[in-house]
């Protein structure tokens, strides 16, 4: 209809006009003039109804048009990946896989060489690569990035885990160490990627070695003994950087770090001292990433205690150490320690619990999580595999039955009921029942099932005799019946449905299915 509008049409009720554009009279059908592929003069015009539309605009100006009304903002693509353990190839393999421009990692990336003690190394420290691995090496392929025999195909910001070598993480802050394309998210760096401000700060976080430097010889690196861990220095020193005290709107704070910040309260309180609008962690032991805001899963209130006790135990312990530690530290360092102080105990605003987002990020290599970022926010794209969810027949407990296996069969019991056993039995309530009698279990097998049979085992078969001889018993006010204990013969099948042992071994009995084919038939005509 837009388009016959802009055309000009005329509707069947409004009057027709002659080619000068004046109107022509009532019942008049012949315009003024015969124009080339008219009519000619006196030759009634059949009535076609509305005009057909003038031709659509040129291509061009078409496809001019459909951009500049449904032009879509353009995104760069940045992979978040967890728990590399030196298959440093993975990283590019996954980028490649989808797209992205950088990577970002959140700890245990394999900073290892081959200086390495092997006490650090082990299968949680190292992930060796599923097929083919040569040349892999015992602490995993940095050694050859740093040799450049293999190099990162895109930028890789990363921050050192809880499982790392404090010695080659030393080594990359002084610069001995380099790897093109690898850099380092710590507490006096940050990145600008995009529209993304990347803050990061490496290592477990924990209470007890706030203060305590292990074996770090620069700065305020913490570790020992292929462990790394966060200090209360560098909180203070990431607090207090320069581009955490520049902040401009047109940027998308980060904050990447090794643990959950959803769950630690100290992290929680430097978001909210950074100011960041995203937060990414490992969650490694989760089938899939995980993106969501405290609103969508807590309260404000929820989120606020939870402030408040990480405060409470952070205030508590720096009132101990206080005058220790500023004693023992340079000026410089005593405004770190301050800062740090001040920003771990800040309080959590509504605006951080509503709009803050929270990326949780799986170690499952058939999952890829990526941030999609805009001029005007961050975004994200992941995939996730099915969760296979089964719901099968509850099986029987092959660690039960193993345990019944075991029972010595002169010195045990069978104790039976018509109906089954209530919840909550209990072995204290089992043995009450046979002391009264004179008998002195000296041990109680209770079912996994109600319907199942309760053993007991006595210090002799005379004891175990006298417990079936026992009359008018009862268990949860319930008449039981006590036998003595059967097993199960060789010959029986155990349990499990297969053959028992001695029936495996003995292959001589066994008798051989009849052949098929002329052959037989012929055998069994002949006897």
């Amino acid at each position: 209809a837009v388009a016959v509008a802009a055309a000009g049409a005329t509707s069947p009720q409004s009057p027709k006009r002659s080619d000068k554009g004046k109107p022509l009279a009532s019942g008049d059908t012949t315009p003024t003039k015969t124009a080339k592929g008219q009519p000619a003069a006196g030759t009634p015009k059949p009535d076609k109804g509305v005009q057909k539309p003038q031709q659509d605009k040129p291509q061009a100006a078409r496809q001019e048009r459909r951009t500049t009304d449904h032009a879509r903002p353009a995104f760069s693509r940045v992979l978040v990946v967890a728990d590399v353990r030196g298959n440093l190839s993975l990283i590019n393999e996954l980028a490649s896989r989808a797209k992205a421009s950088a990577v970002i990692t959140t700890g245990n990336f394999g900073f290892y060489d081959d200086e390495t003690p092997n006490s650090f190394l082990d299968k949680r420290t190292v992930r060796k690569p599923k097929f083919g691995g040569k040349g892999f090496g015992r602490c995993g392929e940095l050694p050859r990035f740093l040799r450049g025999e293999l190099k990162l195909n895109v930028p890789v910001y990363t921050v050192w885990g809880s499982q790392a070598d404090v010695r080659v993480i030393c080594k990359f802050r002084t610069g001995e160490y380099s790897v093109p394309n690898l850099f380092i998210l710590d507490e006096l760096h940050s990145y600008k990627v995009g529209n993304l401000r990347l803050f990061g700060l490496g290592g477990a976080v924990d209470e007890v070695k706030l203060f305590d430097n292990g074996k770090g010889t620069v700065d305020a690196i913490a570790g020992k003994d292929g462990r790394m861990w966060t200090t209360l220095l560098q909180l203070g020193q990431l607090a207090t950087q320069p581009a955490a005290k520049q902040f401009s709107h047109d940027e998308t704070r980060v904050l990447v770090t090794h643990v959950r910040p959803s769950l630690n309260p100290l992290i929680t309180s430097m978001a909210v001292a950074l100011k960041c609008d995203v937060t990414v962690g490992d969650n490694s032991p989760a089938p899939m990433s995980t993106w969501f805001n405290e609103a969508s899963v807590g309260t404000l209130r929820d989120i606020q205690y939870k402030a408040q006790s990480g405060k409470e135990d952070i205030l508590d312990l720096w009132s101990q150490v206080e005058e220790q530690v500023l004693s023992a530290c340079n000026p410089q360092d005593v405004v770190c320690l301050k800062a740090a102080v001040q920003a771990t105990t800040m309080p959590v605003p509504e605006r951080y619990f509503r709009f803050a987002w929270h990326l949780g990020v799986s170690s499952r290599r058939d999952m890829s999580a990526v941030l999609l970022v805009s001029e005007n926010g961050v975004g994200l794209d992941t995939f996730a595999p099915v969760i296979e969810v089964r719901k099968s027949k509850p099986q029987p407990d092959r660690q039960w039955h193993a345990r019944v296996g075991k029972l010595r069969a002169h010195h045990t019991v069978v104790v039976s009921s018509d109906r089954d056993w209530a919840e909550g039995l209990s072995v204290g309530e089992v043995r009450s029942v046979f002391l009264g009698a004179g008998c002195r279990p000296s041990f109680v097998l209770l079912p996994v099932t109600p319907s199942e049979h309760i053993y007991i085992e006595f210090e002799s078969p005379a004891v175990a005799k006298k417990a079936t001889h026992a009359r008018n018993l009862t268990l949860q006010d319930m008449p039981i019946v006590v036998k003595p204990h059967k097993p199960r013969s060789d010959a029986d099948e155990d349990w499990r449905g297969a053959p028992s042992s001695s029936s495996r071994g003995n292959t001589s009995r066994r008798r051989e299915p009849p052949r098929k084919g002329p052959s037989a038939h012929h055998q069994k005509g002949k006897g």
